[in-house]
């Protein structure tokens, strides 16, 4: 019970300091996303290679991705003086999208591992999941550069959710039902330091979500606050990255 009360408060009392100290993004990208794990790594040294790794594979392409998608569907936008990728890809969103996957992991390795691959790190898939990955951004990358009309997807933010989220949640449980209660857990808990982020940055003018192409909006606290990021970002991208960490990593069905 120590351990969940440590990382149930620690992004509490980062939204307070932030909201105290301005905090830039960058540095409350690091407490929200970091804080938490590092104190499980503390706990269980065991647990930092698997999760650090995985954590290296997936998200660099996807974050290139997404940033572009989302940034031209005016999805979301994030305020940052360094910008990358036609000014699509903020510096502060390359260690979101590392810490993003750790933080996750590291409480889903840390609380309940309930599969392991017996004499290696990984599942034989992972290689599976890199090709993947990679593939989808040198097929980004064709259009970006000879096309770039091509990449102006209406509604980007549902889609990515249906895709990304949705169906992996509804395949993955279809055949390993025994995950369901913890994954409600692990979106119980990321609930709240997903929200409170929101908070942060949405009240602090961090980021904001300028577009129309949302299925629905939300006055929170002042600002716009669509549909999907209450959906996809609070509620369901945790257990979904669970489901590929364990089909992708440690081999289930």
């Amino acid at each position: 019970m120590i351990d969940w009360l440590v990382i149930i408060l620690i992004p509490v009392t980062t939204a307070i300091l932030a909201q105290i100290f301005k905090f830039s993004l960058l540095t409350e990208v690091l407490l929200f996303f970091g804080a938490s794990p590092l104190y499980l790594f503390i706990r269980n040294s065991k647990i930092i290679k698997k999760v650090v790794l995985f954590s290296l594979i997936p998200w660099w392409p996807l974050t290139i991705i997404w940033e572009y998608l989302g940034y031209v569907d005016k999805s979301w936008f994030v305020q940052s003086t360094h910008r990358f990728l036609s000014n699509s890809l903020p510096l502060e969103d390359i260690p979101w999208g590392i810490l993003f996957v750790v933080y996750v992991l590291a409480v889903w390795e840390y609380f309940f591992n309930k599969s392991k691959v017996k004499g290696q790190l990984f599942s034989a898939r992972i290689y599976v999941l890199a090709g993947f990955l990679y593939g989808m951004l040198l097929l980004f990358l064709i259009p970006y550069f000879l096309a770039p009309s091509l990449l102006v997807v209406p509604y980007f933010f549902l889609w990515l959710g249906i895709l990304f989220c949705i169906i992996p949640l509804v395949l993955f449980l279809s055949r390993n039902p025994q995950f369901l209660p913890l994954l409600i857990k692990m979106s119980l808990y990321f609930f709240l330091p997903f929200s409170l982020m929101d908070f942060t940055a949405l009240t602090r003018r961090q980021w904001w979500f300028p577009g129309t192409h949302f299925m629905g909006t939300i006055n929170f606290f002042g600002q716009i606050l669509p549909g999907e990021e209450i959906l996809f970002f609070w509620i369901l991208c945790a257990p979904a990255l669970v489901c590929w960490y364990e089909f992708f990593a440690n081999g289930e069905k």
